[in-house]
Formats: structure tokens, sequence, C-alpha cells
């Protein structure tokens, strides 16, 4: 499965709009996702070649941290995230 912006927006909207978690939670969120698709992608740990031989590609970054979504803490929306 490929991670691009826009599952991590879909992802972002449903914690925030039906599963009603916290800013410091959905925060908190990003930066675990973003961690791991760092430490996935990174071809120092060996993941690329793992994937490529069990699965045919190897994983991409992606989330960076312009990858993110803002918040309007004034009126708990979202604000889509610029790709």
């Amino acid at each position: 499965m490929e991670l691009d912006p826009a599952m991590v927006e879909e992802f972002s909207a449903d914690l925030r709009t039906v599963k009603h978690v916290s800013h410091s939670m959905l925060r908190g969120y990003h930066s675990a996702l973003r961690a791991f698709t760092s430490y996935i992608s990174n071809p120092d740990y060996g993941w690329d070649r793992i994937c490529e031989n069990y699965f045919g590609t190897h994983p991409v970054g992606g989330c960076s941290s312009k990858a993110k979504p803002i918040i309007n803490e004034n009126d708990a929306t979202i604000v889509p995230i610029e790709t």
C-alpha cells in the first residue's frame, strides 16, 4: 500500500470529526507516522531490499514535515494538506 498526503488527510479528518481526538493526540499520530515512514524508507536500515524481495517494490516516505494538515484551533477544522 502506498501512503500519500491525501490518505494522511483523510485519516486526520476521521480522527478529528468522527473520533473527536484532541489536537495534541493528532499531532502525536502525525509524529509517529512521520517517524515510521522516515525509518522504513531509509536505505540504511535495509527495509527497501526486504520489501523489494517480498512485495516487488520498496517503501517511499509519505509524510514530510510539509505533508501534514494545518489545524485551525479556533473551530476544530482541518485545513487540507497542500501538495
